[in-house]
């Protein structure tokens, strides 16, 4: 923990001496590519994301990757001599009753097999060293990066933002602000600001404000002058730099001035709230980065990125069915559990779901739920596994038709017992079997012929997708032979 305090240290200093010489210290953020470990090309988040951004830009570093001593040496790689490591902080679960630190891994198959066991875990943090791929011989050389999208292309996501946030907008005058009365964003017209860059920096900033309406991510703003409000003026103009650079655009000089313009009047009580409390800034970026996150969603950017980190649960309630969302660690994305009683209707989920709908990888409708209705699931991407409560009567039409990626479906409950669900017309995607996805409204006794597609065990019933079935007999055969 010494070592995470020196780190920390280091980083608020290096915060406040650039405050302290009217300079935004997360330019740093702005001008490097989102660090990545260069053995599993998974990308730093949060304060090792800042940490390793400021390094990289002090030494001047043009490559983005970094791994840790042990993992160049499993890649054939090594260390160059002198070269200086970077202490970083990796969180973990630790298992209590036995003193281990718990792979990644390990916590998946505990959520799945184990759950009652997690609440025992303890959440600790170890501080592992790294090295930028400059200072490591034998890493293949780096293919720098295109950007994701073009200024101008970020531009034309702003009306997406906005009608996804349920968000008023304006331009006019000459001051740029949110208003939580109003739930409504105010920018001066966009032929008033320097660059297009420097526009969209403030665009964002104000909707990161905007974030903290109750209805979305709700946080206190703060009054004008209090310290709630330096500490809510700090998240937005940190989110706003991480979500430039998610999306790999540099700042411009002339946007870089015009901003430092915008915030000089913060400058001075963010020095005096770092120095009273230095711990401010590390929970400002963990916020900021769940601003950023939220915005990404919000713009629906069509690059491929992985699902917003949900640092905590999110609960949504629609009448009597409450939507509950975590991280999904198994399949990435998001697992998506429908609790509550009587029927599931495709309004309240779109209204839920939309900003989390293209990630959602599992489902779970809990005991209760009696009705699916026409469209509740449809059209969800990445969706792969769907269980079925043995409380289910009836699945609308095209209940999870459109869901490409959807290969097994389990039912608590028996082949008989699935007969008797009322099932409307393509109620299953496309890549079922024909005998599983015939538009005939519910399954007959034809369903245990599909023995390719069906298995029962433990009292649960899995419909398998003609894909994996395919695959699974073809394994069979070259086992057997």
């Amino acid at each position: 923990m010494k070592i995470m305090n020196k780190t920390r240290q280091q980083l608020t200093g290096f915060f406040l001496q650039g405050l302290k010489e009217e300079k935004l210290p997360w330019r740093a953020v702005w001008d490097q590519r989102l660090p990545r470990n260069a053995a599993t090309l998974k990308e730093y988040r949060g304060v090792n994301n800042l940490i390793l951004s400021v390094v990289g830009m002090l030494r001047s570093y043009d490559d983005p990757r970094w791994c840790t001593f042990l993992q160049a040496k499993q890649n054939g790689w090594s260390i160059s001599k002198g070269a200086k490591g970077v202490p970083i902080e990796y969180w973990a679960f630790v298992d209590p009753k036995i003193q281990k630190m718990l792979s990644w891994k390990e916590i998946r198959r505990i959520k799945l097999e184990e759950p009652e066991r997690m609440e025992q875990l303890v959440l600790r943090c170890k501080i592992s060293t790294v090295f930028n791929a400059a200072d490591i011989i034998g890493i293949p050389e780096y293919l720098s990066e295109a950007p994701r999208f073009e200024v101008g292309a970020v531009r034309d996501q702003r009306d997406t933002i906005l009608k996804n946030m349920h968000l008023a907008y304006e331009e006019h005058g000459s001051q740029a602000y949110y208003s939580p009365a109003e739930d409504k964003v105010v920018l001066p017209p966009e032929r008033s600001f320097e660059s297009t860059y420097g526009y969209l920096c403030t665009f964002l900033h104000e909707c990161g404000h905007a974030s903290a309406h109750p209805s979305r991510l709700n946080r206190d703003l703060g009054d004008r002058g209090t310290e709630n409000y330096a500490r809510e003026e700090l998240r937005a103009e940190i989110a706003s730099a991480f979500t430039s650079q998610a999306l790999h655009l540099k700042m411009e000089d002339a946007a870089l001035d015009e901003n430092l313009d915008l915030h000089k009047a913060y400058i001075q009580g963010w020095i005096g709230l770092l120095e009273d409390r230095p711990q401010e800034l590390f929970e400002a970026i963990r916020d900021a980065e769940k601003i950023s996150d939220y915005l990404l969603v919000m713009g629906e950017f069509s690059f491929e990125q992985r699902p917003a980190y949900l640092s905590s649960p999110v609960e949504i309630t629609a009448g009597s069915i409450t939507f509950v969302l975590k991280n999904c660690w198994a399949r990435g994305g998001y697992y998506l559990s429908v609790n509550g009683s009587g029927s599931v209707r495709e309004e309240d989920c779109t209204r839920a779901l939309r900003p989390y709908r293209a990630h959602i990888s599992e489902l779970h409708v809990a005991e209760g739920i009696t009705e699916i209705g026409n469209r509740s699931f449809q059209k969800m991407p990445a969706l792969q596994t769907v269980a079925l409560p043995h409380s289910l009567q009836r699945i609308g039409h095209w209940g999870f038709d459109g869901c490409g990626k959807l290969n097994t479906i389990e039912f608590s409950g028996s082949i008989s017992e699935w007969d008797t669900i009322k099932k409307g017309s393509c109620f299953l995607p496309k890549q079922f079997s024909d005998e599983l996805s015939r538009a005939a409204a519910p399954f007959n006794s034809g369903l245990s012929e599909a023995a390719s597609a069906v298995r029962t065990g433990s009292g649960t019933l899995q419909l398998i997708s003609q894909d994996v079935a395919d695959a699974e007999e073809a394994f069979a055969e070259e086992w057997e032979g």
